[in-house]
């Protein structure tokens, strides 16, 4: 689905991030880990397109891209329906009873039928995430990139939003994802990578929890997870 091949990108005299490689297989839930700094989020964008990167290769499958970020951005004066399709008629011109009826779908999916004509002041932090969520699925993305969608929300709110996620992961949907939170990175994810100082530090299935071969990711394992 994605492949990243010497990824390069500066800001000034900061790089950000240093000759990454990295790939996403298709149907593949890939969570990268690591510290604040670490050039996490500046991939993401890269990938996304909403930052240029200096050097190196995206190559895609599909270049049909979704990106939920840790904060919502909702239109606060737009319903929950209209925050949904606005951007599928003007950005993919699709015709609105046809956006409509997707609407409604997903909707269901992300559990906010009843929220329909509510405004985003009336949502919890959980719902407005959510909304985020179906915003992002309206545009009927190959890639779904998620960069700490439950970093401010409690544990309940997680519960919910990882419900909906572990939901997409089973249908299929490929997706790349950022989080701190380590019970929700080993739930939802089939591949993990470590990412430090802007490079790609180890990559591995569940093994890179339970026996992480770099001392990098030891420590940023052993500071996060708690004993017993």
């Amino acid at each position: 689905m994605l492949e990243i091949k010497q990824l390069c990108k500066t800001f000034g005299n900061n790089t950000v991030l240093k000759n990454v490689n990295f790939a996403v297989e298709e149907g593949e839930v890939a969570v990268l880990l690591g510290p604040s700094g670490s050039g996490k989020t500046t991939l993401l964008r890269c990938i996304a397109g909403i930052e240029k990167h200096d050097s190196g290769n995206l190559i895609f499958k599909e270049r049909s891209i979704g990106l939920v970020f840790q904060e919502h951005y909702l239109w606060d004066h737009l319903r929950v329906l209209d925050n949904i399709m606005l951007a599928p008629q003007l950005v993919q011109k699709r015709e609105k009873s046809e956006v409509y009826r997707d609407t409604l779908d997903i909707l269901l999916k992300v559990r906010l039928q009843d929220k329909i004509n509510h405004y985003p002041h009336q949502l919890s932090s959980g719902q407005k995430q959510r909304v985020a969520l179906a915003r992002a699925l309206i545009m009927q993305p190959k890639l779904l990139l998620l960069d700490e969608i439950t970093s401010s929300l409690d544990p309940q709110m997680i519960g919910e939003v990882l419900a909906i996620v572990s939901n997409l992961a089973q249908e299929g949907m490929t997706m790349l994802i950022i989080t701190h939170n380590l019970s929700f990175a080993q739930k939802i994810g089939t591949s993990f990578a470590y990412m430090e100082g802007g490079m790609i530090i180890e990559r591995d299935g569940k093994e890179l929890f339970l026996h992480p071969r770099d001392e990098r990711t030891q420590r940023f394992l052993a500071e996060k997870i708690e004993p017993g």
